[in-house]
């Protein structure tokens, strides 16, 4: 039996349209006239089948899954060189469901991208840097001061990541510029994210 949708099964189906007294069988002229027709419908529609796999993310192929990246995720992520359909189908989702925001949702985007977890200091948080005469993370023991960052209340909505790069043999190829625009995107508006990346 022929494959469905191919030059032979759209060939076969002509051939029962046409009335069977009119031609012997075989029939090698009438399926010669009858290709013509067989191949522009085969064409069609594998068109269909593959215009069919571009109106779902999750079997988008080529070219139409960069539209789909613009689609989902602005330009926040790209294609990387020689990177596979499968593997930015799958950083489109994570980028499209990813969690922002929060200090956790920092911490998992950046430690996903690069396979390491970041430091964040927030000089606004008492978790980071004490409180003033609590014990053995007040401010005047080994708080903010001993940060370097004498004047914490002043440094309002702002926090310092450490971000790392990724281990060499790790197999993961991330550019400092991924790094910043991944803080960037994760970050809650009206913060400030000051990012020192480190080996």
């Amino acid at each position: 039996m022929a494959t469905l949708g191919s030059l032979a099964d759209f060939q076969a189906r002509l051939k029962k349209l046409m009335p069977r007294s009119w031609f012997p069988n075989p029939a090698p002229v009438l399926m010669g006239a009858l290709a013509g027709a067989a191949n522009v419908f085969s064409d069609a529609y594998a068109q269909l089948k593959y215009a069919k796999l571009q109106t779902r993310i999750g079997t988008t192929t080529d070219a139409n899954l960069e539209i789909a990246a613009v689609d989902f995720v602005a330009l926040r992520i790209q294609r990387r060189p020689g990177e596979s359909d499968a593997g930015f189908r799958v950083r489109i989702i994570q980028e499209a469901l990813r969690l922002r925001n929060t200090r956790a949702a920092m911490i998992a985007a950046l430690t996903q991208l690069t396979g390491r977890a970041p430091t964040i200091y927030a000089p606004w948080s008492t978790n980071d840097c004490g409180a003033m005469d609590a014990g053995g993370l007040a401010c005047d023991v080994a708080g903010c001061t001993a940060t370097g960052i004498d004047a914490a209340s002043t440094i309002r909505n702002a926090v310092f990541i450490n971000a790392f790069r990724p281990l060499g043999g790790s197999g993961l190829a991330v550019s400092d510029a991924e790094i910043y625009a991944m803080a960037y995107n994760v970050a809650a508006a009206g913060v400030t994210a000051w990012v020192n990346i480190q080996n």
